[in-house]
């Protein structure tokens, strides 16, 4: 992604940040008997765990993602519409493919 929007970096540090938050956030939202090698997904954590957990990571993920890019608070309300408007595409889209998953 990073080529191709001409984002060196923008979006490999902000998944690699969403890849040392998931571990903790896990720990929250699964039982603390579940096996190690689990697939997260809407039918192991239940539909309302499954949101919370996904919204939360997605938002941090595109704050993240559109502050880098942006490098100033300059135009605080495109920054806040993009980070928005990103994270409610891209749980649509989460919860989209969340449905046709078997």
């Amino acid at each position: 992604m990073d080529a191709f929007s001409n984002t060196p970096g923008v979006a490999s540090a902000s998944m690699t940040l969403i890849g040392v938050l998931q571990p903790i956030l896990l720990e929250l939202f699964l039982p603390r008997d579940a096996d190690e090698k689990i697939k997260v997904s809407a039918s192991v954590l239940g539909i309302g765990k499954f949101v919370t957990m996904s919204s939360i990571l997605t938002f941090i993920f595109c704050l993240v993602f559109f502050t880098l890019e942006a490098f100033s608070f300059f135009d605080w309300i495109y920054w806040l519409e993009s980070v928005v408007g990103s994270t409610i595409l891209t749980l649509i889209l989460i919860f989209t493919f969340e449905c046709f998953r078997k």
